[in-house]
Parts: structure tokens; C-alpha cells; sequence
């Protein structure tokens, strides 16, 4: 006869990988606070008039977008000029206006050393249980 030792403990850890799998709700969470934190970077001394978009964006004023599901998360605004806020706004248009269309958003970014902490904090979650 063989006797394995452990398998109780595999079977726990292949549980808690499975539900933390499909349930990544406090991990999501705390990196939506992260990305409300880093926004704030973008407003200073810029894209303030009345500080509609900045609240939208860095905590839960009117036209925040925060939705967490078990597997993913909606961050955004829908404050209605959050998508003329672009880094080069290009040329001006025959009709005078400024060409915004495919420029990259001056706003709603994560950096490549962010967005490599929060990959890594969701595996950790997944994998060992540790939140953020």
C-alpha cells in the first residue's frame, strides 16, 4: 500500500485557486482605488474648470464610472468632454474645430510599471490569496 501525505492540503490550495479564479472581487477592487489615485497626476494645474471630471475620475463625484464584477472592473467618466481631453489634439479641422479623433487620452492612463504592479497583484491574489 502507498501513502500519500499532503493531498489534503493540494486539495485546499486547488480550491482556493479555483474559487479566487472566478471570484477576483477584492483584488479588482483595490486596484480601482490605485487607478482613482493616479488620476490625480493628470489634473494638476490642467483639465480643471469646475473639477466635474477630476472628481469622476479621482473619487466617486457625479459621472464616475466604477463597476467591479467577479472577474473584471469598468473605471471611466461620463462626463460628456472627458473624450476631447487628448494629449495632441492635432490640426484644426476645415469647420475650425481641433481633428481629437485617434489621439491618445491625456487622462485614464496606466503606466507600464502600474499596470505590471497590478497584473502581479492579481496573480498573487489568485494563486496565494495576498490582496493588494
Amino acid at each position: 500500500m502507498i501513502e500519500i501525505l499532503g493531498t489534503l492540503k493540494l486539495e485546499r490550495t486547488c480550491l482556493g485557486i479555483g474559487e479566487r479564479m472566478v471570484n477576483q472581487e477584492p483584488v479588482l477592487e483595490a486596484a480601482m482605488q490605485r487607478l482613482e489615485q493616479s488620476e490625480e497626476k493628470f489634473f494638476e494645474g490642467q483639465y480643471v474648470r469646475t473639477g466635474a471630471l477630476r472628481e469622476s475620475l479621482t473619487g466617486d463625484g457625479p459621472g464616475a464610472i466604477r463597476r467591479v464584477t467577479r472577474t473584471g472592473f469598468e473605471f471611466g467618466s461620463s462626463i460628456h468632454y472627458a473624450a476631447f481631453q487628448v494629449e495632441d489634439p492635432g490640426p484644426v479641422t476645415p469647420a475650425g474645430g481641433l481633428q481629437r479623433r485617434g489621439h491618445p487620452s491625456a487622462i485614464l492612463k496606466v503606466e507600464p510599471e502600474q499596470a505590471h504592479e497590478l497584473t502581479v497583484a492579481l496573480g498573487e491574489y489568485v494563486m496565494r490569496g495576498h490582496d493588494l
